[in-house]
């Protein structure tokens, strides 16, 4: 059954990302991945962790990588 619910749950994280690839690059918005930070997150959602997240990227304004949201 967790097996089920965590393959539901990467399943959506997947096609959510997918849904913001406008460019078919494996990129979204900052502003996108904050959607989806906030969604994944729900009620834990922090800002304090969303400025973490920006203050370790290179460049934080910078689209970001699916891979970087799914280690969130």
């Amino acid at each position: 059954m967790l097996f089920a619910l965590l393959y539901a749950y990467k399943l959506k994280q997947t096609f959510c990302f997918q849904a913001l690839d406008y460019t078919g690059k494996n990129l979204i918005t900052v502003h996108n991945a904050l959607l989806l930070f906030k969604e994944y997150h729900e009620d834990a959602f922090s800002i304090a962790t969303w400025s973490r997240f920006l203050s370790s990227r290179p460049v934080k304004e910078a689209d970001v990588y699916f891979d970087e949201i799914r280690l969130i």
